[in-house]
């Protein structure tokens, strides 16, 4: 599937960055470094429906379903 050749595409370049390159490309996607544990990131961000509405320029009667994992 394409997802797959995207993500493998993507990591497989992320990889080939300097660890500064990486912790700024990460930090564009709310991930955050833990101060304490350097090896820990986490990410806070929540997106809800009306923000991928809006940002994929989406009709506003758009529903979207909720994911199969819950």
């Amino acid at each position: 599937m394409l997802i797959e050749d995207v993500i493998t595409d993507y990591f497989d370049n992320l990889l080939r960055l300097s660890e500064s390159e990486i912790i700024g490309e990460l930090s564009q996607y709310g991930w955050k470094r833990s101060k304490i544990l350097r090896k820990k990131f986490t990410n806070t961000t929540s997106i809800d429906s009306k923000e991928i509405i809006r940002d994929f320029n989406l009709p506003s009667e758009t529903v979207i379903s909720p994911s199969p994992d819950g």
